[in-house]
């Protein structure tokens, strides 16, 4: 949208309650509506429900530019070297806006290379040919573009690269059920996707997907059931709209910290790929942490404080599982800590009204200045 454009929020969440993230006229104990909410610049708009004393979370971001319109996605595309001889290993690595907020629907290699690519990735091939290797990614704003050039000994002149046009209908996309699911102590916990098709859907159609690791702290192979990251093909039978795809995570006893992963769309065929053409979930650890020595804190036990944080999750135990959010302003007493875990001070807190827990010495104050 262009500055001081409005945005239609519509939501719906099978919870107790809920938090927005925009100012809002509705009570915490409705759970679903529509509302028109006047943005100025780039906006996440956040919501975070709790059902049963487990809380769970959904973002989108709204790009604000002078004339509304989608931005183009923005391509990094690098090399490991510039120079090689026939046959070295030439190693590629590339992303596109940082994959989270990814404005691609799909990228396209050509030059000195080929294929359709994810929207973040690394690649490894013998090096042939001398020249431009370029990556073309389009989406609903438009198409960016980045190259590469490189020299072969001996190698032969690469084709030129070739221009891309933006998918077209019928087309597929692609949104996690939730953005955030605990981990579990054993066996498998599915993590639900929805693949939805729009556009004409008389005929069958099909479209590969993989999963990587995202942003923050990466989730590796071994985080999946069968100790390898999921890929495989989806297909749509004639007049089928929506595909529900499962990505079973590997429960285990480890306290190892959140970690995300990434599901990118690929390959399509009989379709095109619409923005989102990937789509992120946080696999939650929901393991205690080990002892930790106390460290010095300024906060002495049986303190008053007050959230300074915009919002804060509530913690089961020092970096452990959310039970809650706090939000700014939110007041109580510090009963215990500070404990250290994964580099954070991590205090109890008994908080004048909602979930008591651990939170971050960090995203805390005093409750009188």
């Amino acid at each position: 949208v262009a500055p001081g454009g409005t945005v239609t929020l519509t939501y719906s969440a099978g919870a107790n309650s809920c938090k927005r993230s925009w100012p809002s006229t509705l009570p915490a104990s409705q759970t679903s509506g529509t509302e028109v909410v006047v943005i100025s610049e780039t906006t996440q708009f956040d919501l975070i429900c709790t059902q049963s004393g487990q809380d769970d979370w959904i973002a989108r971001t709204v790009f604000v530019t002078p004339t509304g319109a989608v931005p183009k996605p923005v391509v990094s595309l690098t090399s490991d070297k510039s120079s090689y001889a026939l046959n070295e290993p030439v190693t590629l690595t590339w992303v596109v806006d940082g994959v989270r907020a990814s404005t691609a629907g799909e990228c396209r290699a050509s030059g000195g290379w080929s294929g359709i690519k994810t929207v973040i990735g690394k690649e490894t091939f013998p090096a042939k040919f001398g020249g431009d290797y370029q990556l073309l990614c389009t989406g609903p704003g438009g198409s960016g573009v980045r190259k590469v050039a490189i020299t072969v000994s001996g190698g032969s002149p690469a084709p030129p690269p070739s221009g891309g046009t933006a998918p077209s209908a019928p087309s597929v996309s692609i949104r996690a059920a939730a953005g955030a699911v605990n981990e579990g102590n054993s066996g498998s916990t599915p993590f639900n996707f929805t693949v939805t098709r729009t556009g004409s859907a008389t005929a069958a159609g099909s479209v590969r997907y993989a999963v990587s690791g995202s942003t923050r702290v990466f989730a590796s192979a071994s985080d999946f059931t069968g100790g390898a990251f999921p890929s495989g093909v989806l297909n749509f039978a004639a007049n089928e709209t929506s595909k529900t795809l499962t990505i079973n995570v590997s429960g285990d006893n480890v306290d190892e910290g959140d970690e995300a992963f990434v599901v990118q769309l690929s390959l399509p065929s009989g379709l095109s790929i619409a923005a989102p053409a990937n789509a992120s979930a946080e696999i939650i650890n929901d393991d205690a942490p080990p002892p930790a020595p106390t460290p010095p804190s300024t906060k002495p036990v049986a303190g008053t404080i007050k959230i300074t944080a915009a919002a804060e999750h509530v913690r089961a135990n020092p970096g452990g599982s959310r039970i809650g959010v706090q939000w700014k302003g939110a007041t109580g007493s510090i009963v215990k800590g500070p404990v250290k875990q994964d580099a954070i001070n991590w205090l109890q807190v008994n908080f004048d009204s909602g979930p008591d827990g651990w939170v971050r010495e960090q995203a805390i104050g005093p409750a009188q200045p």
